[in-house]
């Protein structure tokens, strides 16, 4: 309407009256359209909201009754289970507790408990308690460990109950191995009828979440598990730690299922929406499902329906009135041309100084700034710094998940950034993941940068949602301070890049100020790319083996062969000091191909059971002469390619991943065995076991060391030995150190296990394959 008082008021050929008339009844015609058509839109979209709640209510009841079901048979299985040895307790004499203690406490009542176990994979652990509460057999250990579990709600509500019901407790840690167990339980009575103890069987909370996740199909539910008094004893997703507590609307719930009621609507506290709420008893037992879905997810549909067909019937409707409107825009239409040519001007010109995808600085005007601030401090003793920024683990979120979602990081990023500085300083982007900023005004750069580069380092590593792919990258930092570090802008920048890469040498996500001892570094690092090349060719590397473990037989199964420069000056070099400059100069190929060819001759001359595991580089990937390097080493040394395993990191994968998987793929069908090495600690761990052909898997160092005093790194050791045993796949354990991280990862389901427990790396000729010492004493499982 603004479009159209514009277009009056610019004037016409046809005299001022009657076109003000002719466009007064022109907007009273189309008022009286939009009136009337809105009235039937109107009541078009809220029948179809109507229609839209229906289907939500009726497809959340039909999964609260699939549900329902699901659970009943689930737990009646279970519960058969308990029957059958509450009907067997009634023939054994329980009438006091040293009678009860002789009835169950034996061998043959633990091996029945265990074969309802084995027959039940959702029964976690099955038990019978005396009268007091205290364990008397257990299927987690024989003889029973002194447990009393006269505390739990489910040994109180068996006691204190009458009849024959099943009890059902709250989520509870489970006093064995920590996890969330729910547990079904009856008591057991003697001849007279008195509580004598009870049978009850502890089930894992996952259980239920597995049941849930084979049956929605809704976006936006939440499933809960009720007892009959309100409580909750499982929820998915439980966002609000709510496992334990009574239902936040309970009067409702309670007279919903006291009415026989099977939906209604109220507000959720766990979440602050509205929700539609089905309930389904679970037949048979004291249980409810309820399923919910927000008020949001069930009218997105609406919503868009709605839309469509509002925009739809006022775009019709208006077609006329924006034609009118067009014709006498064209009157301006100069005007607005000069307009226009003054804001491309302007966009030129931003464009030649702004990142077009941040919106930051770009490199021009970066340069600029910093030969401002330069000036400034030649004139007025105005100090600043450069801050150089290089985000840590971009590169394989964007191979990973594509230039869109690249992009996406990168914005984000740049409006962090963005609101961190101050309008005085200057935040520019110089190209792929690089960032810089000049902070100026400062009496103190020093300690200021020291402020800015936290404050950087707070907001920068943290979890990116982008297009519903979370992802983390870190930030690492180097500052130069102007004019202790550079009196131009070249050697600033520069300087400040020594320090970034110094930042990343030490580990990533750190800040460091440049030191003049950098530049030595740097040198140092010049020297020592061209020593490699006369070391590859005066023959200064060599290869140390350190042996490979099967747990189970404690026996060597191989070992894998690890390179070492012997530099004349510097002495024995570990990989981590030349590895990386390798890789940047191109240098890793002729000593990757060396230590595959001296690898496969050493490994040919030990006995026919043992075998070699040698580490490939991404790079060499790049290379269209692996297969034949590979074939090479094989036929010149003799050694069968089974014996043979190839150590790849999961950036094979995401750098160039169709081509590399061709590669593996023809590599696996000549017999040779490839390892995924350090796994636990990328991005895309989980999709290379899902793409990668893969024989095994080893476990990073960084969990196994910290098994004994991390209880989560050994829940993860557990669940990737458990991961890697449902496709095949088997595990080694890297970095074992003591005996008790041996039994650990041995009675985690590690096939291998190597580390300095076993040996130190050593060359071939001091390398034995005889049981190591440390194993030659038995090692019991925990």
């Amino acid at each position: 309407m603004r479009d159209l008082v514009a277009a009056i008021e610019s004037g016409a050929a046809m005299p001022r009256d009657r076109r003000s008339i002719a466009m007064k009844r022109l907007c009273w015609a189309a008022i009286l359209l939009l009136g009337l058509s809105a009235g039937a839109v109107g009541g078009t979209i809220w029948q179809l909201r109507n229609d839209a709640i229906q289907d939500a209510i009726t497809e959340t009841g039909n999964i609260a009754t699939i549900l329902a079901g699901q659970l009943s048979r689930s737990i009646g299985s279970i519960d058969s289970a308990i029957l059958e040895v509450q009907r067997e307790s009634s023939s054994r004499d329980i009438e006091t507790r040293a009678k009860f203690h002789t009835a169950f406490n034996r061998r043959d009542v633990h091996d029945t408990l265990n074969q309802f176990v084995a027959k039940l994979p959702q029964i976690f652990n099955m038990a019978i308690a005396d009268a007091d509460g205290q364990i008397v057999v257990t299927t987690a250990a024989w003889p029973a460990p002194a447990i009393n579990v006269a505390d739990r709600d489910y040994f109180q509500s068996a006691r204190t109950g009458a009849g024959n019901q099943l009890s059902t407790s709250i989520p509870i840690t489970n006093r064995i191995d920590g996890t969330q167990t729910v547990v079904f339980a009856r008591r057991l009575e003697d001849s007279t009828g008195q509580f004598a103890g009870i049978v009850f069987a502890s089930v894992n909370s996952k259980t239920f979440s597995a049941i849930y996740e084979s049956t929605h199909s809704i976006h936006s539910l939440i499933f809960n598990l009720i007892r009959q008094d309100g409580t909750i004893l499982f929820r998915h997703p439980d966002t609000a730690d709510s496992v334990g507590r009574r239902l936040s609307g309970e009067a409702t719930w309670q007279d919903a299922v006291a009415t026989g009621t099977k939906n209604f609507r109220i507000l959720a506290k766990s979440d602050g929406n509205y929700r539609y709420v089905s309930v389904s008893a679970v037949p048979e037992y004291p249980l409810f499902v309820n399923i919910s879905v927000t008020e949001g997810a069930t009218l997105e549909g609406w919503f868009r329906r709605a839309a469509a067909i509002g925009l739809g019937s006022a775009t019709l409707l208006l077609c006329s009135i924006f034609l009118l409107v067009a014709v006498m825009r064209q009157m301006g239409s100069l005007r607005e041309s000069e307009a226009s040519l003054t804001q491309k001007s302007r966009e030129l010109a931003y464009m030649a100084r702004c990142d077009a995808l941040t919106g930051l600085a770009n490199r021009t005007l970066f340069m600029e700034k910093a030969n401002d601030a330069l000036a400034r401090m030649q004139r007025y003793g105005e100090r600043f710094s450069i801050l150089m920024l290089d985000l840590d683990q971009f590169k394989p979120v964007n191979d990973l998940y594509g230039h869109a979602v690249g992009d996406s990081l990168l914005k984000t990023v740049a409006a962090r950034l963005h609101g961190i500085v101050r309008d005085v300083d200057c935040a520019a982007r110089l190209g792929g993941d690089e960032f810089a900023i000049i902070q100026t005004g400062e009496q103190n750069p020093r300690d200021s940068s020291t402020v800015l580069a936290s404050r950087i380092l707070g907001a920068i590593p943290q979890t990116y949602d982008l297009d519903g792919r979370e992802v983390v990258v870190g930030v690492s930092i180097g500052v130069a301070l102007a004019p202790e570090d550079g009196s131009d802008a070249d050697t600033l920048i520069r300087n400040a890049d020594l320090a970034l890469y110094k930042a990343k040498s030490e580990g990533r996500n750190r800040y460091r100020f440049f030191e003049t001892s950098m530049t030595i570094e740097e040198r140092d690092r010049r020297d020592l790319k061209d020593d490699m090349r006369e070391g590859l060719a005066r023959g200064e590397f060599e290869l140390h083996y350190q042996t490979i473990v099967d747990t189970a037989s404690r026996e060597c199964w191989g070992a894998e062969a690890l390179v070492r420069w012997r530099h004349p000056e510097r002495g024995l070099l570990l990989p981590e000091k030349f590895i990386g400059l390798a890789e940047a100069n191109g240098l890793i190929i002729p000593l990757g191909e060396w230590v595959l060819r001296q690898a496969c001759a050493d490994a040919a001359k030990w006995p026919p059971h043992l075998k070699v595991a040698v580490n490939l580089s991404p790079v060499q990937f790049k290379r269209t002469e692996l297969l034949n390097t590979l074939k090479s080493a094989l036929g010149e040394s003799g050694l069968e390619p089974n014996r043979l395993d190839l150590e790849i990191t999961e950036t094979v994968f995401v750098e160039n991943n169709e081509e590399n998987l061709l590669v593996l793929h023809e590599l696996k069908d000549q017999g040779i065995s490839i390892v995924l090495d350090d796994f636990g600690v990328g991005y895309s761990s989980m999709r290379c076991l899902q793409i990668l052909p893969l024989d095994k898997i080893k476990i990073d160092k960084s969990f196994i060391q910290r098994m004994t005093s991390h209880s989560d790194s050994a829940a993860i050791v557990v669940a990737i030995a458990g991961l890697g045993r449902s496709l095949g796949i088997e595990t080694t354990a890297e970095g074992v150190e003591t005996p008790e991280q041996f039994t650990l990862v041995r009675s985690a389901g590690c096939q291998f296990a190597q580390g300095t427990l076993f040996s130190r790396p050593v060359l071939v000729s001091e390398l034995s394959f005889e049981r190591p010492e440390s194993l030659r004493h038995d090692v019991r499982a925990a």
